[in-house]
């Protein structure tokens, strides 16, 4: 399995590549939605723009958007970014797919109450990317299933 990384990672390659600091600069834009917020980051390298990116994080209920949403889509605004100017292979960092994982969850929950038999929630599963996301996924379809079976088993109807 590949090393999914971190802000972090990316920050200390960014770091070792270009330890001049003065050379690279990183500029963030905040921008208050209809439903969260969203974070446009630049990288500029010798004062030239070299990488943009934007993320978004959309706020559940009702209210503002609040410091941590903003620091949220800040940080992966810029750890795109730097993805994008290192021209790495997997944009996405362990923040990135740990967002889409919930948020994924959700949709699979929502899916699920509304009367979803355990074929259409397999298809689901199997159809879910990245892999890190999918085995986040596959988790909750067990526990499903096994609930599923432990109920079937109490009414004495086991399917052979």
């Amino acid at each position: 399995m590949e090393k999914i990384e971190t802000i972090k990672d990316r920050m200390r390659e960014l770091n070792e590549l270009y330890p001049n600091k003065d050379a690279i600069a990183i500029r963030t834009k905040v921008y208050d939605t209809e439903f969260g917020v969203r974070v446009k980051a630049e990288i500029y390298y010798n004062s030239h723009i070299v990488s943009t990116a934007h993320a978004e994080k959309w706020i559940e209920g009702t209210g503002g958007v609040g410091e941590e949403a903003t620091a949220w889509a800040e940080t992966r605004a810029v750890s795109r970014a730097i993805g994008f100017f290192l021209r790495k292979e997997q944009i996405h960092t362990e923040e990135d797919l740990i967002e889409m994982a919930n948020v994924r969850l959700k949709a699979f929950y929502r899916f699920a109450s509304s009367g979803a038999s355990l074929e259409e929630l397999k298809r689901m599963v199997d159809e879910t990317e990245p892999d890190f996301v999918k085995r986040k996924i596959q988790v909750a379809y067990n526990s499903i299933m096994s609930k599923v079976q432990m109920n079937e088993a109490k009414t004495g109807k086991i399917k052979q």
